[in-house]
């Protein structure tokens, strides 16, 4: 099971002719739902709105906010459940363009006394200690056999880059997927919790108004039938 997010971020728009104005991209080649976008910063907007352009005929939009005080993770769940044993393997697959190589994958062989607690407390553990998920910024935390991933939207190279530097690289895109080498558990992928709902049910192509005062704000995609070329933000304070 898979799960991608993407996004690129773009210098201040002439669409608003303003001194405060922004643009962020949200969304940018998809062809499946569901899909979690990077958190994007856009100043906080008076005036707001998201262009989507693709082929579609139908597509249900979530737009998440915030006004954290600092760049807001981006968060996935990997979830344990089933029955579990000693010696079962698991592989999770880290892939994001900022890894050497594009991907990183990190295994577990599950112990004894196993549970799905366990088991999750183990692969969070895999993950926490892997130097190459650590350099993107990549951490983990399990409780109940579910493991939490979090990740900034940008690395944090390019973080002390600055945010010109920034706005010029890559996204730190990441999809998880997971597989059950030995065993019959399920480990699964989904999305994560955060930030607040500021719109959705957005079902149809062109510009659609956001009322928002969010500094950051991203794209969840929920169902999608057909392709999205790309989702574009548009703020103006």
């Amino acid at each position: 099971m898979s799960l991608r997010t993407q996004a690129q971020l773009f210098s201040s728009s002439a669409f608003f002719n303003g001194p405060a104005s922004s643009v962020a991209r949200l969304v940018d080649g998809i062809a499946a739902a569901p899909y979690e976008g990077l958190w994007t910063p856009t100043q906080a907007a008076k005036v707001a709105s998201v262009e989507l352009a693709g082929t579609f005929s139908a597509i249900s939009v979530q737009l998440y906010g915030t006004n954290a005080a600092d760049f807001p993770q981006n968060t996935q769940t990997i979830t344990v459940s089933g029955s579990v044993a000693q010696n079962d393997s698991i592989t999770t697959t880290f892939a994001n363009p900022n890894l050497p190589g594009g991907s990183e994958a990190v295994q577990v062989t599950v112990g004894a006394t196993p549970t799905v607690s366990t088991v999750a407390a183990q692969i969070a553990a895999a993950i926490n200690a892997d130097n190459a998920l650590a350099a993107i910024g990549l951490t983990a935390t399990a409780a109940a056999g579910v493991v939490t991933v979090s990740y900034p939207s940008q690395t944090p190279s390019q973080a002390a880059a600055g945010p010109a530097e920034f706005l010029a690289q890559p996204a730190n895109e990441t999809q998880i997927t997971t597989t059950v080498n030995t065993g019959s558990e399920t480990v699964a992928v989904a999305l994560g919790a955060d930030g607040q709902t500021i719109g959705s049910a957005i079902t149809a192509a062109g510009i659609t108004a956001v009322a928002t005062m969010s500094r950051y704000i991203k794209a969840r995609l929920t169902s999608l039938t057909g392709t999205i070329a790309s989702m574009n933000y548009y703020g103006a304070a």
